[in-house]
């Protein structure tokens, strides 16, 4: 049932736009698909995909905040389209493309995680022993 509301959503977005440009419904379609290759959901895909590659690349903010930020609601969703037309998942892109979230979790920190555990680990060692 969810797929027929969107498809007629689109469907009466699609005839609204057509009318505000004098064109029947198909014709409408079918030029909009001429021009940019894309029928108008997917051309709406592709901008909120772009728009999320700028964020996840130039910001510290979470795969959730961008998805948000960008006027996905479903993760799901959000995470297939951007797989869809980016070619990673939005983890793996923000991981590649973003500096500063590398600036910002240095590569030795597993090793200073470790480093920090095992000298936690040695003052309990040295509180237990006689």
């Amino acid at each position: 049932m969810y797929i027929k509301e969107i498809a007629s959503i689109i469907s009466t977005a699609n005839g609204a736009i057509a009318q505000r440009v004098h064109l029947n419904g198909r014709s409408f379609l079918r030029r909009f698909k001429k021009a940019t290759a894309n029928t108008p959901l997917e051309y709406i895909q592709r901008v909120k995909i772009k728009a999320a590659k700028k964020k996840l690349e130039s910001t510290a903010k979470t795969i959730l905040e961008v998805m948000y930020d960008i006027g996905y609601n479903d993760e799901n969703a959000f995470r297939s389209t951007f797989k869809k037309y980016s070619g990673l998942s939005p983890k793996q892109y923000q991981r590649k493309y973003n500096k500063l979230v590398h600036a910002l979790q240095p590569k030795s920190f597993k090793r200073q995680t470790m480093n920090f555990l095992e000298e936690r680990l040695q003052g309990v060692k040295r509180r237990v022993s006689p």
